[in-house]
């Protein structure tokens, strides 16, 4: 994964672009979503009702080359 930045917020032209290796070796990132006990690894959410529809628990893992893995998980605040 590279990161792609510009040196300055108002960018024109002839802006420096700096990039930067994030992960090498990254073979896939998976998601899956959490919402009252039950996994899902695609979620759809509705605007008109935000919090009853953004997930409990977010989870990410990033799969590398070797087949080892980082995984993350992080509370939403689906529930009020």
């Amino acid at each position: 994964f590279i990161r792609t930045a510009s040196v300055r917020p108002d960018t024109v032209e002839t802006t420096p672009v700096v990039e930067r290796v994030l992960l090498e070796g990254v073979d896939r990132v998976e998601a899956r979503f959490q919402r009252g006990g039950q996994w899902s690894v695609r979620w759809e959410g509705d605007f008109a009702e935000v919090y009853r529809v953004i997930p409990d628990l977010i989870e990410l893992t990033i799969v590398f080359e070797d087949q080892s893995a980082f995984t993350v998980a992080a509370l939403a605040g689906g529930r009020g």
